[in-house]
């Protein structure tokens, strides 16, 4: 099955949950398209999860406000999109919701990806 993103409003996110935890932890966030998109900031948003400690929360912490959070163009048809920093850029580093303190939403995309004309999956 293939999936195509429209160049409008479409967001990419990869989280992890340890299946006991009240909080998710971002691994990727990549928000696509032009207009419309609706980013996400979970700032300060209490939860508690099914982590057995009944009405015990966990509140997450700081990300990029979503004025600040940026985005990239869809590639057009026949393109795809290339990661070209694997070290995610001026992304914030600690203190953060994701994956070893990192705040994902904070990853300047347009220094970090670009649009490749031929698809090459599997390669570098």
């Amino acid at each position: 099955m293939a999936y195509n993103l429209n160049d409008v409003d479409e967001m990419i996110i990869f989280y992890y949950w340890d299946g006991s935890s009240d909080l998710v932890q971002d691994i990727d966030y990549l928000g696509i398209g032009i207009e419309n998109l609706t980013y996400l900031d979970k700032t300060g948003v209490i939860i508690d999860g099914p982590d057995g400690d009944s009405g015990a929360t966990s509140a997450y912490l700081k990300d990029t406000a979503v004025a600040s959070q940026p985005l990239v163009a869809a590639p057009g048809n026949g393109q795809s999109l290339k990661r070209t920093d694997f070290n995610e850029g001026t992304e914030t580093l600690t203190g953060r919701n994701g994956m070893f303190g990192h705040d994902e939403t904070s990853e300047d995309y347009n220094n970090t990806f670009e649009v490749a004309d031929s698809p090459t999956p599997g390669t570098l």
